[in-house]
């Protein structure tokens, strides 16, 4: 059975894009994952996804200071993703984006390991700029984003399964939503935005004589 390797973290954006990946290809090929003590391997324990844990160096920017130890750091990193690639034996790593790619992706390269990694933002990441030349292809959300890369191919975004199967009715009517409004969600990413969330909430009794208000505020 082939190997395939997954790699995303630092929020959920960069992570349940892979697990809807995996949900289709877990059947056919053997998974495992690859990120930091986040976000990513609290999900892959809940999925009894195997993990594989390394440390992970961050680029701050602004801070010029925190940076300068980072290619020591990132040197480290990519050893030791190196050294989980040589125990696993991955067929492909398949990256999401985030800091969190740059190490095993440079890791893979230098062993041949085909690696793919994919873009969902209109804008390019700087993790997905630093290791695209390192990768077979670039998958994208938008074909505008694919146009950036020699190797980019439009693909969309993946999506889980179960989202398509959801009943229209029960969820208006867990959320309470009056049908006589119409619906707005507000939506910060994964980790929230505090300038989002602090504004709205100086107008909220307003927009909700209007519209039924479903804020996603993050943590």
């Amino acid at each position: 059975m082939k190997k395939i390797m997954f790699c995303g973290g630092g929020s959920a954006g960069h992570v349940i894009p892979n697990i809807a990946v995996i949900e289709q290809l877990e059947n056919e090929y053997a998974i495992s994952y690859i990120g930091t003590d986040g976000i990513e391997k609290n999900i892959c324990a809940s999925r009894n996804i195997r993990f594989y844990e390394f440390e992970a160096v961050k680029f701050r920017r602004g801070k010029i200071f925190c940076n300068l130890a980072i290619p020591f750091k990132l040197l480290k990193s990519i050893r030791r993703a190196g050294e989980i690639l040589d125990k696993v034996k991955p067929d492909l790593l398949f990256c999401k984006g985030g800091y969190v790619c740059i190490p095993p992706a440079f890791a893979a390269s230098k062993r041949g390991i085909p690696v793919i990694t994919h873009e969902s933002d209109i804008s390019v990441g700087l993790a997905n700029k630093i290791i695209a030349k390192k990768c077979r292809e670039v998958l994208t959300t938008f074909p505008a984003t694919a146009q950036k890369f020699k190797n980019g191919e439009y693909t969309g975004s993946p999506m889980r399964e179960s989202l398509f199967n959801r009943n229209k009715a029960v969820a208006r009517n867990m959320f309470g939503i009056d049908d006589n409004k119409p619906v707005l969600i507000v939506f910060g990413g994964g980790s929230g935005s505090r300038i989002i969330n602090e504004n709205l909430r100086k107008i909220i009794l307003e927009i909700c004589k209007k519209y039924n208000v479903i804020h996603l505020c993050g943590k």
